[in-house]
């Protein structure tokens, strides 16, 4: 059956009639309206005088020909409405009364119903008539219907077929949602599975669900949440508004989840006439709030995914502007026919969600692309490094190129410096005129030998020679016969000589010095012999010139003496020699037959 709204009547005048009606009895109070003269005839099934009017009357006749006799149930779509008293008169007497109400624990209804539902029996003949006392503090608003038993369970099949169809979308969302949170560690997720789960609860309690399926025994919790549901689901939009748009600040989420609660336990801790239009207009401003900063966020950054976002901003915004009219008595009060209401709240939770995940992808797909960009700087990198190093390599082979061939030229030069240096030392140590060893050869040789006598304890044998008469070969001859000479005794010593350690050197002028390592005194003494005898029988030829030289050799053995020095032997060796050339010439003396 539909509603039956020309059959009611109301009593507006609430105010008037509230400071008339103190009446102990329940008679009392029903004669009472029934002799009430502000009664006026209802032509819509919606009843809303604002938040002003808290009391009031409805009166229903059940007697008329669209009602034939029945069993009617008046069904109340405002479970928030604190209590209903129906008197039901049959011939103007009072048959029964049914008290209903959010304050009224389940258990005392008369049949399990989310709306504020009596059944009344019309079978029995007579005039039936219904007076419904209202006590409502957030405000006189009522969508009534009247049912047979029929229509109203098709009625509650079809809505409750759209609300559960409603309500598995709205757990899907959280669902979806709460998983991409779990995947993605992301707040936006966390607080879209809050936005979702706080419209849900919304539908929930707005429609009487909470009251029957969540908290049966607590009916005063509905009024309690409610409010906080209210300016919840806005907040967090706008908390989640600004997770989209720019990294959110833990300090603004803070600061909002705490306005959130302050306003929201405003009715518990206020009285409803003042704390009830706090709460509907601060979340219709949260939501105008949000609203208008995601679509000029949209426009500024000219993002698809802020466009989107500000439609479901400016769909809770209608969400909430109705609800905050319906408060003020400019809107027709929430009923289950309002199935449009569905609509705005559904979209913007499946907007939402869209927007979120969106919001992901596209984060992936960024991270995607800066990766691919990065592996592809990296790639040029790897070549130009690669270039690098070949560069690199083939610098290196031709710096080892040059270095080899720098090496070889210094390996050259050395090599050429090393002859050079031996030439340089042959000339330095070499006799010019003889090509034998000089005096300066003689004077490091004969230290370094004494000092190897010394350290092995062996025998050092030093000759000392010098050529007879040879100022007279100068004087009768000329200087060059005397080179002539000197070349000549140089090369008859050096021919002498049997081992390559023997070194015979020319000590000054005329003068020659062998040096005899590890040679005895007996053996120096038969080399000075056979120098002697060599000498003079060679016969120097120069020139037109010819004539034969003898020499006087002096020799000088030391045995290791640890104190002896080079200057001694030499000494020694001379004084043998100047007694050879004192006693005749052309003899060898040993040092050690001088008195």
């Amino acid at each position: 059956m539909r509603m039956l709204a020309w059959a009611m009547m109301l009593l507006w005048s609430c105010s008037a009639l509230a400071s008339s009606m103190s009446i102990n009895t329940e008679v009392d109070s029903l004669a009472t309206a029934q002799n009430s003269p502000h009664w006026q005839p209802l032509n819509k099934p919606f009843i809303n005088l604002g938040n002003k009017v808290r009391y009031g009357w409805l009166r229903v006749n059940l007697s008329s020909h669209q009602h034939p006799p029945s069993v009617y149930i008046i069904a109340i779509d405002n479970p928030l409405i604190d209590s209903l008293k129906a008197f039901h008169l049959r011939d103007n007497k009072l048959i029964n009364t049914r008290t209903i109400g959010s304050q009224v624990d389940s258990a005392d209804r008369l049949f399990k119903d989310e709306s504020l539902s009596f059944y009344i029996d019309t079978r029995s003949p007579g005039e039936h008539w219904v007076y419904i006392e209202v006590i409502a503090s957030d405000g006189f608003r009522l969508p009534v219907q009247v049912h047979t038993l029929k229509s109203y369970f098709e009625y509650k099949s079809s809505f409750n077929s759209l609300f559960g169809a409603v309500m598995g979308l709205a757990a899907t969302l959280i669902l979806t949602t709460l998983f991409f949170f779990i995947l993605s560690r992301q707040a936006r997720f966390l607080l879209a599975t809050a936005y979702i789960s706080a419209l849900a609860l919304i539908g929930i309690y707005v429609f009487g669900y909470g009251y029957r399926y969540l908290h049966p025994d607590t009916p005063w919790l509905q009024t309690a949440v409610l409010p906080l549901l209210l300016i919840a689901a806005p907040s967090l939009l706008v908390a989640l508004n600004q997770t989209l748009i720019a990294p959110i600040k833990r300090k603004t989420v803070i600061t909002v989840m705490l306005i959130t609660v302050v306003i929201g336990l405003l009715p518990n801790l206020l009285p409803a006439a003042i704390a009830d239009p706090i709460v509907v207009v601060a979340s219709t401003l949260f939501c105008l709030f949000g609203a208008v900063y995601s679509a000029w966020q949209g426009y500024r950054k000219q993002q698809q995914q802020l466009w989107v976002l500000s439609i479901a901003n400016l769909m809770l915004l209608a969400l909430m502007g109705y609800f905050c009219l319906n408060y003020f008595g400019f809107a027709l009060p929430i009923n289950k026919t309002s199935w449009w209401l569905f609509l705005l709240p559904a979209s913007s939770a499946l907007l939402v969600c869209f927007v979120v995940i969106r919001n992901l992808l596209s984060q992936h797909s960024e991270r995607m692309r800066a990766q691919q960009q990065a592996l592809a700087e990296q790639q040029t990198r790897d070549q130009l490094l690669a270039q690098q190093l070949a560069l690199e390599e083939q610098t290196k082979e031709e710096l080892e190129n040059k270095v080899e061939e720098r090496t070889i030229e210094l390996q050259i030069t050395l090599r050429e410096l090393e002859e050079k240096n031996t030439e340089l030392e042959r000339i330095n140590n070499e006799d010019p005129l003889t090509g034998v060893k000089n005096r300066r050869f003689f004077d490091k040789r004969l230290e370094h030998e004494l000092r190897r006598s010394q350290r092995d304890d062996a025998p050092l044998s030093l000759l000392m020679i010098d050529i007879d008469h040879f100022k007279k070969v100068n004087d009768s001859y000329g200087h060059p016969a005397g080179d002539a000479a000197i070349k000549l005794v140089s090369h008859t010593i050096k021919a002498c000589l049997r081992r390559p350690f023997d070194h015979v050197c020319r000590y000054g002028g005329e003068e020659f010095a062998v040096i005899l390592p590890n040679t005895t005194h007996e053996g120096a003494l038969k080399l000075g012999e056979e120098v002697c005898t060599e000498v003079g029988q060679q016969q120097v030829e120069f020139s037109e010139h010819q004539f034969s030289l003898t020499v006087s050799i002096g020799v000088h053995t030391a045995y290791g003496e640890t104190t002896a020095h080079a200057g001694d032997i030499t000494h020694m060796a001379d004084e043998a020699l100047y007694h050879a050339k004192a006693h005749g010439r052309n003899q060898v003396i040993s040092s050690q037959s001088l008195p």
